[in-house]
Formats: C-alpha cells, structure tokens, sequence
C-alpha cells in the first residue's frame, strides 16, 4: 500500500497539498481522480511513498485518509513542468491547483484517459532543481530578420536532436509562423492553440509523443504542457504582445512561465519582437539577458512620414474629421492608384457626448460609462462599450434639458463618412467589429488589396487582417487613447504606431491634436533607442516597473462592502503599506470596484511569505501579479 500526495487540479481548493491511499506506486506527474467534498475531483500525484515508511503518523492522524477512485493517465505531466508550476503559483500568489487549471486545456484534463504517452526523448535528461543551464536571449529586430534567425535556431536544434518549442500570444499570428518556418520540417511541425477541435488535438498529441524525431511545436502558452523532456529551446515570439496572461484569475503571464518552465527544464529561451517592453530592454542592460544578435533600436523602412497638428488650425475655419493635407495626400495616392489604409481609434461615430451648459457627459445607466454614439439601421443611437446597453439617443440633456449637446471624439464612423463625401467615387472598405465578423474581416482584407485606389478604414481589429504591405497608412485620430491614465500607454501607442508603419511601403501619414507628445515623432521615424530612453527616464521618476514591482488586489461589489473589504486588506497587509484608491470607472454592471497596490522592489519578489497572504485571501478579491495596468 501506497500513499500518494496529490495537488487538486481547480479553483478554491484548499489545502494545497492533499494525500490518498493507492495500491500501486504511481509516478509524479501522474493524473487521478479523488474524492473530495462528496465530489470527484482531478489531482496531479507529486510524490508518492511506502505506507509502511510512515506506519506510526498514520495511527496517530486524527482523520482517515481516502483511496484515489482511478488513475487517468500515468504519464501525463513532465517533473519540470509540474515543478514549473509550482513556482508560478507561488509568483501568481496562487495555489498550485488553480495555476495548473490556467496552464491545461480543459480538453486535456477531461479526456486525459484517452491520451497515451508513448515516446520521450530522455537522451538529454530534465531538471527539476533551480537554476538555468542556458541563457535567455532577446533579439529586436523586422519579422524577416527575426524569422530568419529563428529558422537556423530550429535547424540547429533538429542537428543535436532536440526539439522546439516556439510560443505565440494567440492563435491569429500562428498560420503565419508556421509558413516562415516549417519548410523542409513540414512532417515533424506542429500547430496548437485553445480552439482546435477535440479530434484534431488528441490526432496531433498522438503524433508529437510518439514520433521519435525532433519536433518544431507552435503553440499557445497552455502547450507548455505537452509531454515531451526533448524540448530544449523555447521560443516566445511578439514578446510585447498584450495577449500573455490569462483572462481570469489566477492571472498567469505565460511569458513568465516560459522563464521558470526554461529553467526546470534546461532549456534555452528567446525573447523576440519588433518591438521589445521595456522591460525587457532594462533586464538586458542590467545584464540579465544576452542579445542574440544587435539590437535594431530604428526601423530600416525608408517610409517618408509627415506629422500635421491639427490643433493649429485657423479658427475662422470649422473643424474637419479630414483636413486639407489629408485629403490632399488621399488625393495623390488615388491618382497613382495606390491603396491607403485609414486608422481611427476608436468604434462608432463620437466616443462622447457632453452638455455645453451643464458640463454632464451622457453615461451608461447600467455601468456609469460614458455612452459612444454609433448609428444603427439609419438611427442614431448610444451604446456602451462595456455592458451593451442600448438607447436612442436622445438631443435633449436629461439633467437641464439643454438641446446644447456636443459630440467629442473621432470614432471609425465619422471617419467613413467623411471619406464617403469626399471622394464618393471611390471604392471604400471598413474593418471594425460593429461592421464586420472576423469571419468576413479576412474576404473584406483581400478584396480591399486587389483593388487598386481602393481606401481601407478601420480600427486596430483591421491590423490582424493585413497580411501584406500598404503603399500609405494615415492615422485620422489616435489622440483618445492618451485619455487612459495607464502608466503603460505610452509604451501601448508607441507600439501600435510602429505596427501601422511596418504595413506602409511609401507614406506614414499622421493627423493629431498633440503633436507635442514626443511618442509621435519616435513611432513616425521608428526611433526605438529615443522612446527606450525616455520611457524608462519617466517610469523611474514616478517609480513605476521595471524599476519597482506591482501586485494590484481587486474587490467588487456594493460600494459600502467594497470599501470595508478593503479596509481589512488595508489591516491584513499593513506591513506593506497598501495604496488603495476606487478603479478608473468604479461603478460597472452595478458594481463598485476598488483596488490595493502593493509595491515592492523587484529583486524581493516572488517572496514565499507575502505569496502565502495573496493566495490565502477568499475568492472575492482579485490579484493580480505584474499588472498591465492599474484602471
């Protein structure tokens, strides 16, 4: 007889650790189903021992220990992942449980029985001890150069007999990985990501752990989880994408993960990007990174850019969504029939509407927000953006009954319909989700470059769609964004101005009211080394990342419940002196919401001590580690 200790795999379970009869010596790694709580619940075994080498504590334990109802899978889970996770938990100041339920497809977990392994590699062996044998490396530079390093590090890797693992944010950048790189592999590369069907990721698992050859696996964060100890480079591309962490709790960042998951298992890490955080940038100067190969710190595209301050414009003339200089570079870009794609920020026709005589900006009846106008069927409407309620939108202020009401804000509407005046001849496409399905958005994108003189207009849904370059790209109005108190926005503008200019071949034309913002001037000439430097100056002026660390503790409910909840974390963690302040838009679906931050110096953390408090807290309060931002 056997006693197996085993991590319940789900949210809330507590404790962390739980232990179970078994009449057969189970390895770790192993996936079970338990009894717990008059349910059957997943465990992952983490060590198992003799019962006969603990005889004495079993007679004295004031409980009786149950038997595990059935073994699923016996191999499911490598030591260095499962090691890994433990180590995330502790950083995501969750239980270990709950960081596995974030890091396995569910598919996985429910029909692990199904799933055989048959094959890895232990040639080069696995650690699960602290400590890296391998570098982490960063490379900034274009796709193709990036691509190009990339394809002679798989080879590489295929000559030693190891295999790749290359990791992407989400599936939309997937197809085109898998074109630049499985070339000459085609039979041993491997796409995976959350939506495939059931059918085609048990056909795929089959393949990836039976064949004996190397492989090149490009996945999602969550195939960390393939079994296969041969994987020996991981590579995590569009490292400044926004789309690493999970959505729900606990929030793990699956470009942390690939850190820890490198380190168990030995393996090599690369960080790549057009455009790196800087972050990362600071880790590398710190020396805690290597540079694959010099950094590109400016855009080599020779694109002729122009910024026009439309703040300066003559009073005695009334504003326009497309000024002279605009339409006059449309003008000339039609003419040589070029296509040009035209960007706005923002959805619908104004992101707000505010009463000239009382100051009260029409909001959300539900949420609070402030209601974007759009126009549906011909009639004009307001929306919100973040409950969906719907109104007709109304020319009267419903607080002085004011008929003074002023639209603010250029949504992707206005745009289209400016552009429809002006050049009504002209063939026009629009990119937006109000206008299109991401089914249709890719028929939409075609169409648009087969057709010459044609004017694109979209908002940044539209980028995922434009595969090709762009003769001219023209921001119409991107000002909205700096609207966000978000101590990342600059590094969130900078970044998409630099991917609307990688798609431009010959102009990057840029229309704003603060043209004094340096971030314009960098993105237009792609001047990276000049944004790094301001960026890093101003976080650590205000101490913000990478120069101080951020934990942000989250409550929502009634106001009144809000702010006492918060008032016994502000107790609970008085030793860290909590900032606690209501979220940027408190009152959302009925409910107010607060925020605690934490700030720590980054070199303490993760401290097993203050993990423990964070995963200890009940399941109201949200934390979130290394935050995104703080609204």
């Amino acid at each position: 007889m056997y006693i197996a200790h085993v991590i319940p795999i789900g949210r809330g379970i507590a404790p962390e650790l739980l232990s179970y009869f078994t009449s057969k010596k189970l390895a770790p790694g192993t996936l079970v189903s338990i009894p717990l709580r008059s349910q059957k619940k997943d465990a992952v075994v983490l060590a198992c021992e003799d019962a006969a080498s603990i005889k004495s504590q079993l007679r004295t334990a004031s409980f009786q220990l149950k038997k595990i109802i059935g073994i699923k899978n016996t191999q499911l889970f490598l030591p260095a992942f499962l090691s890994a996770a433990k180590d995330m938990a502790v950083y995501a100041g969750a239980s270990t449980g709950a960081t596995l339920k974030a890091l396995v497809p569910e598919k996985i977990l429910q029909n692990a029985g199904t799933l055989r392994h048959q094959y890895v590699s232990k040639e080069k062996g696995e650690s699960t001890h602290g400590g890296t044998l391998e570098e982490t490396y960063v490379i900034q530079a274009d796709d193709k150069e990036r691509f190009a390093t990339y394809k002679s590090i798989v080879r590489e890797s295929f000559a030693r007999q190891e295999s790749v693992f290359f990791c992407v944010p989400d599936k939309k950048h997937l197809a085109r990985v898998k074109e630049h790189l499985e070339k000459g592999i085609e039979g041993y590369t491997f796409v995976l990501h959350g939506d495939i069907s059931k059918r085609e990721l048990f056909d795929a698992w089959k393949q990836i752990v039976s064949t004996r050859h190397p492989i090149l696996l490009i996945g999602t964060g969550m195939f960390f989880s393939i079994p296969r100890a041969d994987i020996k480079t991981i590579i995590v591309d569009k490292e400044g994408g926004g789309n690493y962490k999970t959505l729900f709790r606990p929030f793990v960042d699956m470009r942390t993960f690939a850190e820890l998951f490198a380190r168990r298992q030995n393996a090599k890490l690369i960080f790549g990007d057009l455009f790196l955080r800087p972050e990362t940038i600071w880790k590398q100067t710190e020396g805690r990174y290597t540079p694959l190969s010099s950094l590109q710190f400016r855009a080599l595209s020779a694109v002729k850019h122009r910024i026009v301050d439309m703040s300066t414009r003559d009073k005695n003339v009334s504003f326009a969504i497309i000024g002279n200089a605009l339409e006059t570079h449309i003008r000339n870009a039609i003419e040589h029939n070029g296509k040009i794609f035209l960007f706005a920020a923002r959805r619908g026709l104004h992101a707000s509407t505010i009463c000239s005589d009382c100051g009260k900006i029409v909001s959300c009846s539900v949420c609070r927000l402030p209601l974007v106008l759009h126009t549906k069927n011909a009639v004009r409407i307001f929306l919100c953006h973040k409950c969906g309620h719907e109104e007709v939108a109304n020319d009267q202020c419903a607080v002085c009954f004011s008929w003074r009401m002023v639209p603010l804000g250029i949504g992707v509407e206005s745009v289209v319909s400016a552009i429809e005046k002006l050049f009504p001849q002209q063939k026009i496409f629009r990119i937006d989700t109000d206008a299109v399905k991401k089914t249709k958005a890719t028929i939409i994108a075609e169409r648009f470059y087969h057709t010459p003189g044609s004017i694109l207009i979209g908002t940044e849904m539209a980028l995922s769609y434009l595969m090709e370059p762009i003769e001219h790209v023209a921001i119409v109005s991107a000002d909205a964004l700096f609207s966000m108190p978000d101590f990342r926005i600059n590094d969130k503008i900078f970044r998409l101005l630099l991917r609307l200019r990688a798609k431009a071949t010959e102009t990057f034309f840029i229309q704003t009211r603060r043209a004094e913002s340096p971030v314009w001037m960098q993105g237009a000439k792609g001047d990276l080394l000049s944004f790094y430097q301001d960026e890093l100056a101003e976080r650590k002026k205000f101490g913000y990342p990478p120069f101080l660390f951020f934990i942000k503790i989250s409550y929502s409910g009634k106001q009144s419940v809000a702010e006492e909840a918060m008032s016994h974390l502000e107790k609970f963690f008085d030793a860290y002196h909590p900032i606690i302040f209501p979220a940027f838009m408190p009152h959302v679906r009925g409910a107010y919401t607060m925020h605690a931050l934490l700030k720590i110096s980054p070199k303490s953390w993760p401290d097993k001590k203050l993990s423990d408090m964070l995963a200890s807290l009940p399941p109201a309060f949200i934390i979130n580690v290394d935050p995104e931002h703080l609204l």
